[in-house]
């Protein structure tokens, strides 16, 4: 019965009702971005992401040897993970990449190993930053002889090239690095180069219908709200003019 009562009101009240879905449906079409429009609109960019995991060992497999520590083997793979940002190691991986290396910037970032995914991480990040400079993240865990290197690139080609290019560099550099060569570390890629494509901006069908509906639910419950204050407030008001028209020597 109520839901009936409600929809009677609102069909006696079908001018505000259809003042609201159009304002509704407007508000839908500019929070989709088609008209070009307000803070929701925006051209629709892509940008790419890609990440690729070097472990680095010693000539004998850790693994193989039970009996040796890996404390000095994880402190160098931090040493080789920073070591990237270096100016000519950074013009390095821009070569390999094909990318200018004035527009390439890495960055270390010396943090325990986050549980998110840095593929994931990354990838919030790009859609923030669609179309923009080239990015080589660098996570290298103090506990774990593991670097992780997170690429973002205007396309996914590109960002999948500069990941993969990371661990030729750094076996190249751990190399130049060995006092001998019976203590040369080694710099091997674990698995392949994981890669996505992040979109952002464009029209957005759904956050237009989604914010239509919402509005016009809300108009139509304002609607029935103030009609329900109107009637509480003229039923008060009669009942106080009864009450006055009763009082003797009214």
């Amino acid at each position: 019965m109520e839901l009936l009562s409600v929809l009677r009101l609102l069909a006696e009240k079908r001018l505000l009702v259809a003042l609201g879905a159009v304002a509704a449906v407007l508000a839908g079409i500019v929070a989709s971005g088609a008209l070009g429009v307000g803070p929701m609109s925006a051209p629709e960019r892509t940008s790419g992401v890609a990440s690729s995991r070097t472990l680095v060992d010693t000539p004998r497999p850790l693994a193989a040897d039970l009996g040796a520590s890996d404390a000095t083997i994880d402190a160098q793979a931090v040493l080789l993970a920073e070591s990237l940002a270096d100016a000519g190691l950074r013009a390095a991986l821009a070569r390999s990449a094909g990318v200018p290396a004035r527009e390439l910037t890495v960055l270390s970032v010396r943090s325990e190993q986050s549980v998110r995914s840095p593929l994931a991480e990354a990838a919030e990040e790009a859609a923030q930053t669609a179309g923009g400079a080239y990015t080589l993240k660098v996570h290298a865990p103090p506990d774990v002889p593991i670097i992780t290197v997170v690429a973002a690139a205007p396309d996914r080609l590109t960002a999948a090239r500069l990941a993969a290019a990371a661990p030729p560099v750094l076996e190249s550099l751990a190399a130049a690095r060995a006092p001998t060569q019976s203590r040369r570390l080694s710099a091997e890629r674990l698995g392949p180069v994981r890669v996505a494509e992040v979109k952002s901006g464009g029209v957005k069908p759904l956050t237009g219908i989604v914010g239509a509906v919402a509005l016009f639910a809300m108009w139509c419950g304002g609607i029935v709200i103030l009609s329900g204050l109107a009637r509480v407030w003229f039923r008060l008001t009669d009942v106080a003019a009864a009450g006055r028209s009763a009082r003797p020597g009214a």
